[in-house]
């Protein structure tokens, strides 16, 4: 068994460090509908009723054929530009939507998007293979129209064209009624005008839909032999839309990738490890900046970008807003011919250095400071460009492409995603990423995926990757308890004669120390095993790491547990252990549940979860067995508090996903067996006499340096001591 414990354990060891390596019916509004919904806002941005009512039907067909994009170009700011007749926007009759991809899980369509006429925005974003809740007909929307929730009926579209100024003439978009192309799906075009109603600019907007991506190129095309000085301005993406709170409040954050032109300077790669935010301190930050203002008070800094943790010369690639499991990123498509100084990873920049000059987060609604509520404020992006030059005859291209999907490992490495470090908004953390290990919680979750393929059920195969590291960890586990049950009653046993060492040497602290370490040579103790918890630290990180990847892992998302034997054996009507990222619901209360406060919190119950409870019992009891012999008064004092402590843990985990849960309990309950067999090794060792035998020390081990060292210090300490004395007595 000793041969074999260790060749099983070198196995699972090297299995997970191969698994560690990264592996390359529906109802529709009708336009009408939508047009009813908006007429109703009165923001300055909000759509309207249009007050034109020229007929604009072939507005569509009066791009020029042949007219060649050319890439936007910067236009120096004091260069004169012609002044342009007074032009207006020539709005259509309605605000029509338009539907891209579908909803049948049957088709190759990842996403619904409609598309709405205000603005030409975006009005809702459904997955196609994603539920809202558990066994639900009704699809996950990532985004619907934004309702500004402190002005009932005010209305926002995501990614609307918000405003534009041609040569000194600006005119908002926001509030105007783009024309649709009954002939191509998602293309949206609105023409500026003249008096006597020729198009002079136009503008064109052109959806399409790939996989997970929302492409959108939008053109500004110069109908005019003079040259435009044009500044576009739109709105970007904005927050996913909130979930239900979870035990651990709203976990949404922005994210950002940028290259960092100081540590690579070919701006090879982008990186985003520094580029995360929480999205409530964004939003708190805004509507502390508005009380500012109001108050006529200097204005806070920002903290969306840069960000207090980002480089200082970091220069934005993408954003993204991401919650517990679905993210929205917006970028610039990849360059087809990339530049040199690109290295081949080429890609038109957000922020100061780019197209897009201005990217900030604007708030509608007002935050609710309650993290472990719903938050149904919205944070949105609002972008302006750079002047942009667009020659006679030409047009201008602001292309932009949307992700919205999962922060699932197998999405965001596809190409263009992988290019783009896209898959950097995978992370699996709990306050800070430095302290949850990244890399190891996904090589934690490569090995649960890698059990999952071959047991099929997510629940099992974590119960062994559970019992698969507590194999790893046994020889360190092992070490750390004989170490600590030593340690206990070798000092239990010398209590007595350090209570005397205590009295006799009362006023000397330095002859106390001389006689204790003494005393330890006599009894054969060795200080070392003082810290004999400190193995224990070394399981920390995989435990932590473990610990968040399963939070985060959206493979978990209603997935059952134990292949769903407790629905099939009720029908489908028992939801205990149905959805390993939902609570357990061992018993399900009908309606929202109840409220119970304990000490400073909320306690809300939904039902009642068998699986915490169950986890404090193992947690007593794991204490009970395997705490060593209090060595005084204080320690003991100190085991009572740590006992009490367990039975907080089944209130605090009681919200828990079960799939955490089941992890601890399953842990637990291991940590348990494998204790029973460590606590009769240390019995047979101790009915033999090997346990308190003392070992052959090395000459120059740790023992001698440290006995060398503290006697070091104690003669230095004497040597002070006696220099102070004879100062006083000279004086």
């Amino acid at each position: 068994m000793r041969i074999l414990v260790p060749i099983i354990a070198l196995i699972i060891g090297a299995v997970f460090v191969l698994a560690m390596l990264k592996p390359p019916a529906k109802t529709m509004p009708t336009p009408s509908t939508a047009n009813q919904v908006v007429q109703t806002e009165t923001s300055e941005d909000a759509p309207t009723a249009d007050t034109a009512k020229k007929s604009v039907d072939s507005l569509v067909d009066q791009v020029k054929e042949g007219v060649q994009a050319i890439t936007a170009k910067p236009v120096v700011d004091d260069v004169d530009v012609p002044e342009l007749p007074v032009m207006h926007a020539v709005s259509a009759t309605e605000a029509k939507v338009s539907v891209l991809g579908s909803l049948d899980k049957t088709s190759d369509d990842k996403l619904e998007v409609q598309l709405s006429g205000w603005g030409a925005g975006l009005y809702k974003i459904k997955l196609t293979n994603y539920d809202k809740e558990l066994h639900s007909e009704e699809h996950y929307m990532i985004r619907d129209v934004v309702e500004d929730p402190d002005n009932e009926g005010l209305f926002y579209f995501p990614f609307a064209a918000r405003q534009i100024t041609v040569n000194g003439q600006t005119f908002k978009l926001s509030d105007k009624r783009w024309h649709l192309d009954a002939q191509k799906p998602g293309r949206y075009t609105l023409g500026l005008a003249d008096e006597s109603g020729k198009t002079l600019v136009q503008l064109v907007r052109q959806y399409t839909l790939t996989g997970y991506e929302i492409a959108c190129e939008q053109s500004i095309v110069n109908h005019t032999d003079v040259q435009l000085k044009v500044i576009w301005n739109q709105y970007g993406i904005c927050d996913i839309t909130p979930d239900k709170a979870s035990y651990m409040g709203d976990r949404r954050e922005l994210a950002t990738g940028y290259f960092d032109p100081d540590y690579d300077s070919k701006r090879k790669y982008i990186y985003a490890n520094k580029g995360f935010v929480q999205r409530m301190k964004v939003a708190e930050n805004i509507h502390t900046n508005r009380q500012y203002k109001a108050q006529g008070k200097p204005l806070d800094e920002g903290i969306y970008w840069p960000t207090p943790k980002s480089p200082e010369n970091a220069q934005m690639v993408w954003t993204a807003a991401v919650n517990r499991y679905f993210s929205m990123a917006m970028y610039r498509p990849l360059l087809t011919q990339p530049t040199e100084e690109a290295n081949g990873k080429a890609q038109a920049i957000l922020g100061p250095d780019g197209l897009f000059a201005n990217v900030q987060p604007m708030l509608i609604g007002t935050p609710n400071t309650d993290r472990n509520a719903l938050d149904y404020s919205v944070v949105m992006l609002n972008m302006t460009s750079k002047p942009i030059a667009v020659a006679p005859g030409k047009s201008a291209s602001l292309d932009l492409n949307i992700y919205a999907g999962p922060r699932l490992k197998d999405a965001l490495h596809q190409q263009p995603y992988a290019s783009l470090s896209l898959y950097e908004t995978i992370r699996y953390e709990l306050g800070c990423t430095w302290f949850t290990f990244q890399s190891l919680a996904h090589g934690l979750l490569n090995f649960l995926r890698f059990l999952h393929g071959i047991i099929w059920d997510w629940g099992i195969s974590i119960i062994i990757l559970v019992l698969c590291v507590r194999l790893l960890l046994h020889p360190i586990t092992k070490k750390s308890q004989i170490q600590m049950t030593k340690m206990g009653k070798q000092m239990q046993s010398i209590q007595p004669e350090i209570k005397k060492l205590k009295e006799k040497y009362a006023n000397d602290q330095q002859k106390f120390q001389q006689e204790q370490m003494k005393l330890f040579r006599e009894k054969n103790i060795n200080p070392a095993n003082m810290l004999g918890c400190a193995p224990m630290f070394l399981q920390t990180p995989i435990w932590i790491a473990l610990y968040a990847m399963l939070y985060y892992a959206i493979e978990l998302r209603h997935e059952s547990a134990f292949y769903g034997i407790f629905q099939a054996v009720s029908g489908g009507n028992w939801a205990f252990l149905a959805d390993l990222s939902a609570p357990d619901n061992f018993i399900k209360f009908s309606g929202t549940g109840f409220s119970i406060p304990l000490f400073v919190i909320n306690f809300h119950m939904t039902g009642i979860n068998v699986l915490p409870i169950l986890m404090g019992v193992m947690f007593f009891l794991q204490q009970k067995f395997t705490m060593p012999p209090a060595a005084n008064e204080q320690a003991a004092q100190q085991q009572k508090m740590m006992k009490f402590m367990t039975l907080l843990f089944p209130f605090f985990l009681y919200s828990a996903p079960s799939g955490l849960t089941l992890y601890i309990l399953s842990s637990t309950t291991a940590g348990m067996i494998d204790s029973y067999f460590v606590r009769k090794h240390i019995k047979q060792q101790e009915e033999s006499g090997e346990l308190f035998k003392a070992k052959p020390r090395k000459e120059g081990g740790f023992m001698d340096r440290m006995q060398k060292t503290m006697a070091a210090k104690m003669e230095e300490a004497q040597r002070m001591q006696q220099a102070k004395q004879n100062n006083k007595k000279r004086k």
